[in-house]
């Protein structure tokens, strides 16, 4: 990920219902006092927010998703989720392991090496999916092209402080990849075929298609203000890659929520997520 990015056209506020008043007629205006002085504060140049309550779905969009054109702001633009994906993540390895298709107990190299080997202190996947693995950085190092040769490189890691939590998209993304190798295939793939669907997403991509460029929201350089899009890496799409809407992403909040339209199936593994 583009470090200097600055993301301004991302601004998907997913509010719960118990933080507005309930005076449904009021809520354009509510948000609209709420979040425009931050837009004028941060020079925001599109934002959306969207609410959920009793089952019914609100939105307030502002300003634009691309200045170029000055397409606006909906609650179907399309914008970069960052580390919110991480909730599809460990959702779908929580899925894997209600299928039987591996258990968050098992080490990192058990699922990883040909041979015999040792990563971290016997890091497991439950470690990769709380961040407790001692210390893993936040990025895979800048010399490392691929997920082998971050394995090899984990081989040779060892935590700095054992126990400890460390926010780390190598954590989190190692985690995606083995979940999509128990699944038979691909962390991209089983995501964007079986779970997003589950969902009941629509409009909710790791590589969003031609037919749906027109929705893609910019961000824009802190410094330059030049049209920016994330920079792809090592374990990106299952680190930080969805892009989505405001409306699909209220789908992901009241399944969240225990509520919403959901398979059993789902609904376990999002309670396993909650875990603590």
């Amino acid at each position: 990920m583009n470090k200097r990015s600055y993301l301004v056209a991302l601004s998907i506020a997913m509010i719960a219902s118990n933080i507005l008043p309930a005076k449904a007629d009021s809520f354009a205006e509510q948000t609209r006092d709420a979040f425009q002085p931050a837009m004028k504060e941060y020079d925001i140049p599109g934002l959306v927010v969207g609410i959920t309550r009793n089952g019914k779905h609100e939105f307030y969009a502002a300003g634009v998703a691309s200045q170029a054109d000055n397409r606006p702001a909906t609650p179907d633009t399309l914008f970069e989720l960052g580390s919110i994906s991480k909730i599809f993540n460990v959702t779908l390895a929580a899925l894997a392991e209600e299928r039987g298709e591996l258990s968050l107990n098992d080490t990192v190299a058990h699922h990883v090496c040909a041979d015999a080997c040792s990563i971290g202190n016997r890091l497991t996947l439950m470690d990769l999916a709380t961040h407790h693995s001692g210390g893993l950085p936040l990025q895979v190092p800048d010399n490392i092209t691929d997920v082998d040769g971050l394995v090899t490189w984990l081989k040779n890691w060892h935590p700095p402080e054992p126990g400890a939590r460390s926010y780390s998209n190598i954590s989190i993304g190692m985690l995606g990849y083995i979940t999509g190798k128990a699944m038979n295939s691909n962390y991209k793939q089983v995501v964007q075929d079986l779970l997003f669907p589950m969902f009941g997403l629509q409009h909710t991509w790791i590589d969003v298609p031609e037919s749906e460029m027109g929705q893609y929201a910019w961000g824009y350089d802190r410094k330059t203000n030049a049209p920016i899009r994330m920079t792809p890496g090592v374990l990106a799409d299952e680190a930080y890659s969805v892009k989505s809407s405001a409306r699909d992403m209220l789908k992901v909040l009241d399944v969240e929520m225990g509520q919403g339209t959901a398979s059993e199936e789902l609904r376990k593994a999002v309670r396993r997520t909650h875990e603590g």
